[in-house]
């Protein structure tokens, strides 16, 4: 082979190599810009994501203490789907207090007395809710099954679904002031006998339906064997004198 033939034959070879060559360098800048483009996608995903997650949240705060006015009475039935699924959330409440002890023997009912205008029964019934649920443990509305708020806002029934629930919201609340607003009074609870509950409040809805709007108070009284019993009673007006005419409810041992 002559020196010619060689030459032309290595240039030959080197074509051949160069030509993978630049096939490979090709299909490398094309993962490569794929990669980028894979990437850039995902970072974009990323970013709607988080739109959209701040989006929720900013959802679920502007709804969050959201409530419907109400009636002053109200029966625990659990609520809305939306409601329940925004309430599903652990929660803590605020450490044990050291209280007075009770007039009445513990029961599921509370009473609760001065209140004050302005205020919604839905929104004392939340705050309720939210007291009389264990920490730690999600929100369930039925544990309220009946409430009532009197027209004029000075005093409120509940029953809960255990005596438990009745006395973690009288440990939080009794002498506390709530709304936490200057010209307001703290509150004063105590327990009641539930069977009750019915009976006062037809009571009162009564003497509304008549056109009057008195003012009526629990009263304990204490037996001479040292019972306490309970009943409710108009005020005079602007007395404090009591009638004691009004359903008694049964002395407890």
């Amino acid at each position: 082979m002559t020196p010619t033939t060689r030459a032309a034959d290595d240039e030959e070879h080197t074509d051949q190599v160069s030509e993978p060559d630049e096939k490979e360098n090709l299909i490398d800048r094309e993962s490569a810009r794929v990669v980028e483009e894979t990437d850039s996608a995902h970072d974009e995903t990323v970013k709607i994501d988080d739109v959209r997650l701040g989006d929720a949240e900013d959802s679920v705060m502007t709804n969050v203490g959201v409530t419907d006015p109400q009636g002053g009475t109200y029966s625990g039935t659990g609520g809305d789907g939306a409601d329940q699924g925004m309430r599903d959330s652990s929660h803590s409440v605020s450490p044990e207090r050291d209280i007075e002890p009770s007039i009445h023997p513990a029961t599921c009912a509370l009473y609760i007395k001065n209140f004050m205008r302005p205020l919604r029964p839905q929104a004392v019934q939340d705050h309720l809710l939210e007291l009389a649920t264990p920490a730690n443990a999600p929100f369930d509305s039925s544990i309220i099954s009946n409430f009532y708020l009197d027209n004029i806002r000075t005093h409120a029934f509940a029953v809960f679904t255990s005596v438990s629930a009745a006395s973690r919201v009288r440990t939080a609340l009794h002498k506390r002031v709530w709304p936490d607003e200057t010209n307001r009074k703290a509150l004063w609870i105590d327990f009641i006998p539930p069977e009750c509950f019915e009976d006062w409040i037809d009571t009162e809805q009564q003497a509304r339906d008549r056109g009057n709007m008195p003012r009526y108070e629990v009263v304990y009284d204490h037996d001479n064997d040292g019972s306490t019993g309970a009943r409710l009673s108009r005020c005079s007006a602007g007395s404090q004198s009591l009638h004691p005419d009004w359903p008694i409810a049964p002395f407890w041992n």
